[in-house]
């Protein structure tokens, strides 16, 4: 199966961030090469989504740290989808099957097993599952009528969780821990507000007082910290949340002249993720909000997040979708000036002037230098220098003096790598000339 090809992209933070960090980007590829798309992360960073196998098919699937993607297969049909993973690796999401799209809770040892729908005719969609190992989602009640949010656990099977006072639909998005389920609840005027429900209190509206009629709640963590978006009567636009029972709704803000939705919070509330759109319909990008602060993280990151950001774990490992890509973004604390060196046309047996690669520290701990080497097709072409010391202090930062000389005529390529205590080590540059 095809590993995942990993490149590198800085995310330098604003100035109001106490540190910048910067991240490993690696596209998440299938087995077919064929477009695949990002989901739902743990803790462990397994990552689930979907891979397609031709241009109309479809499997749910998921990526380790081994750097394969594994096809979950199907319930029979075309499609399946995977949407979220908790930390024991169960998985859930939705699959085509004899009667109807169903929901479906998967383990390693009992494969993809189907949930019971609240209807005879099913078209269901589970959303997110807990540690527990609890499903939630929307499930249909009769062949051409609505839909409802849906909790399934292995002990008590399907509960219908029923929708707000005077309203017809509701669909799951988010479960803790605890079992506490957020989502949104509508009508057919297009009026939708989120909710809350535990078990306890039923379902409820999030904040009645806000006194809004369009907004939704997407995610909650094990501090019942719940994100989502609404419609600011103010501009009319959709608006990242962030709710609280302490604060009620507040506004994460948005972009200049753009929207944004937040669809994922970490564990300890200080990371939000999400997207956003501009001007134009097509203009859709990803965002972070990290310590108070919005960031475009298309523009952070170098690369087009047309899906936005979809999830976000403790470590701080971000997935994304660049188009028709999934994307894994790794934090780190190392800063390199650049990520590849082109030292076009040298003629063979003659030495390039020498390029600068600088290393800096921009972590609160020491960084352990381990080794800086050269890898690839043609290493004895290039060679290096530097000025490292074995460890880094925080904000120092080294260089390395890169040269080249080409060996025989044509293009020669190869990598400095280098290894050390960061977590995203070895972090690997191009390097690339011409002999002739």
């Amino acid at each position: 199966m095809r590993k995942l090809a990993t490149l590198f992209f800085v995310l330098v933070f604003l100035n109001c961030v106490a540190s910048a960090q910067v991240y490993e980007a690696t596209y998440l590829r299938s087995d077919s090469g064929r477009i695949t798309q990002a989901s739902g992360i743990n803790d462990s960073g397994m990552i689930v989504g979907l891979c397609y196998l031709d241009f109309t098919t479809y499997h749910a699937c998921y990526w380790t740290s081994s750097g394969v993607a594994t096809d979950l297969g199907t319930l029979g049909g075309k499609v399946s989808a995977a949407t979220a993973v908790n930390s024991l690796g169960q998985i859930a999401g939705y699959a085509d099957a004899s009667d109807g799209e169903r929901a479906f809770f998967w383990t390693k040892a009992g494969g993809m097993q189907a949930l019971p729908s609240l209807g005879s005719n099913p078209a269901d969609f589970a959303s997110a599952i807990n540690d527990g190992g609890a499903v939630v989602g929307l499930s249909r009640l009769t062949p051409s009528g609505p839909s409802h949010a849906f909790l399934w656990t292995s002990s008590g099977g399907i509960q219908d969780l029923g929708t707000l006072p005077g309203d017809t639909y509701s669909s799951a998005l988010g479960i803790n821990s605890a079992g506490h389920v957020v989502g949104l609840s509508w009508n057919s005027d297009g009026s939708r507000k989120a909710f809350m429900w535990t078990s306890t209190t039923g379902m409820q509206e999030l904040s009645p007082a806000s006194g809004l009629q369009y907004y939704a709640a997407r995610a909650i963590n094990d501090s019942d910290e719940v994100v989502g978006s609404f419609t600011n009567p103010a501009d009319n636009k959709e608006h990242g949340f962030l709710w609280t029972q302490a604060t009620g709704i507040k506004d994460l803000g948005v972009l200049p002249n753009g929207s944004s939705a937040a669809t994922a919070i970490d564990k300890v509330g200080t990371s939000i993720v999400g997207g956003g759109r501009g001007s134009s319909p097509s203009s859709h990008y990803g965002l972070i909000w990290r310590s108070g602060t919005i960031l475009k993280l298309d523009t952070l990151a170098g690369i087009h997040l047309g899906g936005g950001a979809t999830g976000i774990n403790s470590s701080g490992q971000i997935i994304a979708n660049q188009g028709g890509t999934g994307v894994l973004l790794n934090p780190s604390w190392v800063k390199l000036s650049t990520r590849s060196f082109n030292f076009n046309s040298v003629t063979v047996g003659q030495t390039s002037p020498a390029k600068n690669l600088t290393i800096t520290n921009i972590g609160s701990t020491t960084l352990t230098m381990k080794s800086i080497s050269i890898t690839g097709t043609n290493p004895g072409d290039f060679a290096h220098t530097n000025n490292c010391p074995a460890t880094l202090a925080p904000a120092a930062h080294c260089v390395v003096h890169v040269t080249f000389t080409p060996t025989a005529i044509g293009n020669r390529k190869a990598a400095i790598s280098l290894s050390d205590s960061d977590p995203t080590s070895p972090q690997q540059i191009a390097l690339a000339g011409v002999g002739m």
